[in-house]
């Protein structure tokens, strides 16, 4: 028996699913289409255009891509950027992650929340009012980053511009209105939320695979900076982002544009997980009123689905409310830092990477340059890369539990798949690296 998904809808980029049911086995395939390339575009351009030309991998998460590439190029150069203009990268870093996670939230896996409820899932009140949450975070970004889809002020060493007194009133505005709707459409969203959990968790068994964040010193979660994080089997792996090449191992396939990614220890490779689930449960208690409330009811559902794919869901919404608050302290303590946007840069020759928490987890950028700053060599590790050996994982045991329970409605076993699918929600444009031919 073959099921066919072509495409997989409501989803960033181009992907199909085959799933091959057979006798003693069940094979899956996950198949991503529009090869993009970026990693060879950017060799033989100068490093200080990187941050530039990264953001246009992807029109979803180009914030995460402009950032990586930024921090990639200031390790590359060995600068420090001052503290001020970091507080604007992070800024808009979190501004990208919470209208990412609200674009999803409000447009891709919405219609499967309101599944049943017999009205049409776009004109809810409820979706008009995550549309309208969305363009606060939207607007935090064209604030922070001089436009939303491929934002430009992180150069190497800093910012171009530092925010004006304005700037930061608006800012303000939008950070309070932001958590005031937010707090007024939490109960509705997190209802259907679960209801969506409960109603089909039972089908999607989970197997706990390890997991990856970055990890800070402070509480809360960690999008920016700090040490990379892997939990598995009870045990914790920390490292550098510069030491990421000894555990992080990339695999061409042959039926994909997209490669697999593996965490490596010791020689055994073993798929990973990356994201808003990983964040929460990797990171410590949340430091702020509305999120910590949030994790509370988060950790309450995720002890009855424990690193249950659906949970996913639950968790953006405790990750908007965390990106809200945490841009509000940062307001407050860029006024009291000097308003320097940039360390002065030489170019040299040079080897630099760069780590951030992208939406959908953890992102790499990886750049060598020759003495004329020129940019030789360039990788890309996107958290869908990461996630689709996962994902694929996890409908192949979907499947068999299925069948198990002796259910063989394809259209049935086919939306549940799009369930966990869109659970994961897979940026693919940004995941489509490898060049060859995808067989079919």
């Amino acid at each position: 028996m073959l099921i066919e998904i072509k495409p997989v809808t409501r989803i960033e980029g181009h992907l199909h699913a085959y799933i091959e049911i057979g006798r003693d086995d069940v094979r899956v395939q996950l198949r991503a289409g529009g090869f993009r390339g970026f990693e060879r575009i950017l060799i033989g351009r100068p490093i200080e255009e990187a941050p530039h030309i990264a953001p246009r991998i992807c029109g979803v998460c180009p914030v995460a891509h402009h950032l990586a590439s930024a921090k990639a190029v200031d390790a590359l150069l060995g600068v420090d950027i001052p503290r001020a203009a970091r507080i604007v990268r992070e800024i808009m870093g979190l501004g990208g992650v919470a209208q990412s996670h609200l674009l999803h939230l409000g447009f891709l896996i919405y219609p499967d929340i309101e599944y049943g409820r017999g009205s049409d899932a776009y004109s809810a009140p409820l979706f008009k009012k995550l549309v309208t949450l969305r363009r606060r975070a939207v607007r935090i970004v064209d604030v922070s980053g001089g436009r939303h889809v491929h934002p430009f002020n992180a150069v190497p060493g800093g910012v171009l511009k530092l925010f004006s007194r304005e700037d930061i009133e608006v800012l303000k505005t939008e950070v309070e209105y932001g958590l005031k709707l937010l707090g007024e459409v939490y109960g509705d969203i997190v209802e259907r939320v679960e209801k969506f959990i409960e109603d089909n968790a039972d089908a999607m068994p989970c197997r706990g695979v390890p997991m990856a964040a970055l990890a800070g010193n402070g509480k809360g979660i960690e999008m920016y900076d700090g040490v990379v994080k892997v939990v598995m089997d009870n045990t914790n792996l920390l490292f550098r982002p510069n030491e990421y090449m000894k555990y992080v191992v990339e695999e061409s396939i042959d039926y994909s544009y997209s490669k697999r990614v593996y965490i490596d220890v010791d020689g055994v490779r073993k798929i990973f997980r990356v994201g808003p689930l990983p964040r929460l449960l990797t990171s410590q208690e949340m430091p702020y009123d509305a999120s910590r409330k949030f994790y509370r009811d988060f950790e309450l559902l995720n002890s009855r689905w424990p690193l249950h794919p659906l949970v996913y869901n639950l968790a953006r919404i405790v990750e908007i409310a965390y990106c809200f608050e945490r841009i509000a302290e940062l307001l407050n303590e860029l006024q009291n830092v000097q308003a320097l946007p940039r360390t002065k840069v030489e170019l040299k020759e040079g080897e630099g990477i760069g780590i951030v928490e992208a939406p959908r987890g953890l992102l790499i950028h990886h750049y060598k340059c020759n003495g004329n700053g020129v940019i030789t060599y360039a990788n890309i590790i996107t958290p869908t890369t990461v996630n689709i050996p996962v994902m694929e994982y996890d409908i192949r045991e979907m499947v068999k539990l299925l069948i198990d329970r002796h259910v063989d409605d394809a259209e049935n076993i086919k939306r549940r798949i799009l369930y966990l699918v869109r659970s994961y929600d897979p940026c693919v444009s940004c995941a489509t690296h490898t060049i060859h031919i995808a067989k079919r």
